[in-house]
């Protein structure tokens, strides 16, 4: 009997990790910029969870691998390493983020995310880069060997729920400028349902393409 128990236990780990890979797809995932949502990333980097550690940096490394989703690799490094005690979480080296309202590196520890109640949000607008950005391949390299993994679970949230957050962490921050309706919207924004990204189920077993980062002239 403890054989069959342990066997089904077996099986219904295998059946949810297949479930959780169904789910996992960079097609949903905005690259950094004002098209940025939340949801999307919440819902990979949980199913990366599921599957377990060692299955999901395969599946980063995977990705990084093709060099067309760089921003997605890099924010999912963000959301799915945290430092080790007593130790920094570096900043990826992609060039020099535009922040929001008087804002700093310092104020960001986790750029170009911010994490308020696991809920990512986007803090920069985007990058000045003049040479060439850290590869995502090179910074999730960086991440395995000297970050651990994070404990804590995402889960989904509605877009209600997030706006809900987002407003609340805008309300909280110590920002250094008034931010502007414009600003404030970029932030928001992020909480919307993005209809952009609607793939035909017939696509599903398309290859999955993105616009690698260039470096600005």
């Amino acid at each position: 009997m403890k054989a069959i128990f342990l066997l089904f236990v077996r099986f219904a780990t295998t059946f949810t990790q297949l479930a959780a890979e169904e789910t996992i797809s960079m097609k949903t995932l905005h690259s950094i910029g004002r098209e940025f949502k939340i949801a999307p990333y919440l819902s990979v980097a949980k199913s990366l969870q599921d599957v377990g550690s060692e299955a999901a940096i395969g599946r980063l490394r995977i990705w990084a691998d093709t060099q067309k989703h760089e921003d997605q690799v890099i924010i999912l490094c963000r959301m799915l390493f945290e430092a080790k005690k007593d130790m920094e979480f570096r900043r990826p080296m992609i060039g020099g983020a535009a922040f929001f309202g008087r804002t700093d590196y310092s104020d960001w520890p986790l750029e170009p995310i911010d994490i308020y109640d696991e809920v990512p949000i986007l803090i920069t607008s985007g990058y000045m880069l003049g040479g060439e950005p850290e590869p995502s391949g090179r910074y999730l390299d960086y991440c395995v060997n000297s970050c651990d993994w994070k404990k804590t679970r995402y889960s989904l949230r509605s877009s209600e729920e997030l706006e809900t957050v987002i407003k609340k962490w805008l309300a909280q921050r110590n920002w250094s400028a008034t931010l502007s309706e414009q600003d404030q919207a970029f932030f928001i924004n992020q909480a919307k349902v993005d209809n952009s990204k609607k793939q035909n189920p017939k696509d599903s077993n398309k290859s999955e393409q993105a616009t690698p980062r260039k470096p600005s002239e």
